[in-house]
């Protein structure tokens, strides 16, 4: 074959290419949204006399379901959440933490949150402290991980 007709395959083996390309980049899509993708969402801190609490909100933002085995906070330690809980794939769940912060001269640097899930991956969170994020807690309920603050 000569001429315009030689090309007629190859356009045709190139749409099939551009076509296959498409849908396998559809499927690996596809396949990474269909696991678990837990994020630390928010944080919001509280206070009840000395002691210090943090929630943070976790957000399953996969389908798949995956377990929360274990949740520590340098300073604060470890979570007073009811754990392991099972997250469902687009749910929330939210942690607890309480504890004493040391002293301005100590508590140099970020908290560091750690999750662990149930699949051997861990979620990092560094969140930096300020005393004006602190709200006076009005309510709490550690089995629910909620607590309500005062408006001030």
């Amino acid at each position: 074959m000569t001429g315009p007709d030689a090309w007629l395959p190859i356009a045709i083996s190139g749409a099939a290419l551009a076509v296959s390309c498409v849908s396998a980049f559809i499927s690996y899509l596809s396949y990474r949204a269909s696991g678990s993708r837990v994020e630390i969402q928010s944080h919001r801190w509280g206070y009840r006399g000395e002691e210090r609490w943090l929630q943070i909100k976790l957000a399953n933002q996969g389908r798949a379901e995956v377990a929360i085995e274990g949740a520590w906070a340098n300073w604060l330690g470890s979570s007073v959440s009811n754990l392991p809980y099972q997250l469902k794939g687009g749910a929330s769940h939210s942690l607890i933490f309480r504890g004493v912060l040391p002293p301005a001269q100590y508590a140099r640097g970020p908290l560091v949150i750690q999750v662990g899930l149930g699949n051997g991956r861990t979620i990092l969170k560094r969140i930096n402290f300020k005393d004006n994020d602190l709200m006076p807690i009005k309510q709490a309920n550690v089995i629910t991980g909620e607590f309500e603050v005062e408006e001030v």
